[in-house]
C-alpha cells in the first residue's frame, strides 16, 4: 500500500505540478494536526494533498490563507469526511458559497467534528455561516 507521501507525489505527477518540499516533509512526519497557515498551497496542491489525507488520521486541518477555491476546498472536505476530524479551519480562503453545502455535509457525517472556521472568507455572508451553525445543531438532534 502506498504511503501518504507516495500518494501525494503520484497525484502531483498526475496534475503536472511540482511537489512542495514543505508538504512532503509534513506528510513524512505522520502528524495528526496539519497546520498550513499562510503556506498558500492553492487548489492543485490541495487536490494532491487530499489523496494523502485519505490515508491519514488527521484530527485538525488548519489552512487559513492558502488560496483555496472551490475545487481545493471540496477535495479536502471529501478526504476528511467521516474520518475523525475534529477541527477544520478554512478561514481567509476564496471559495464560493456553493461550498457551504459540502461543509454542512461533512459536519452531519462526521460526529467527531467540533468546529469549522470560515472567518474572513470574502464570498461568505452571515446567512452562509448560519447554515454551517445549523448543520451542527441538526447533527446533535
Amino acid at each position: 500500500m502506498a504511503t501518504p507521501v507516495d500518494a501525494y507525489l503520484q497525484e502531483c505527477q498526475n496534475l503536472l505540478i511540482p511537489p512542495l518540499p514543505y508538504l512532503q516533509k509534513l506528510l513524512q512526519s505522520h502528524v495528526t494536526e496539519l497546520n498550513l497557515t499562510g503556506i498558500y498551497i492553492g487548489d492543485k496542491q490541495a487536490i494532491a494533498l487530499s489523496t494523502a489525507l485519505k490515508q491519514m488520521r488527521v484530527t485538525k486541518f488548519i489552512a487559513p490563507l492558502n488560496g483555496l477555491m472551490n475545487s481545493g476546498v471540496r477535495s479536502i472536505l471529501l478526504s476528511l469526511e467521516s474520518r475523525g476530524i475534529e477541527l477544520i479551519d478554512l478561514s481567509r480562503n476564496d471559495f464560493a458559497p456553493s461550498c457551504v453545502k459540502d461543509i454542512c455535509r461533512v459536519i452531519v457525517n462526521t460526529l467527531e467534528l467540533q468546529e469549522v472556521k470560515v472567518v474572513m472568507c470574502s464570498h461568505l455572508k452571515p446567512e452562509h455561516v448560519r447554515k454551517i451553525q445549523e448543520a451542527f445543531i441538526k447533527r446533535s438532534k
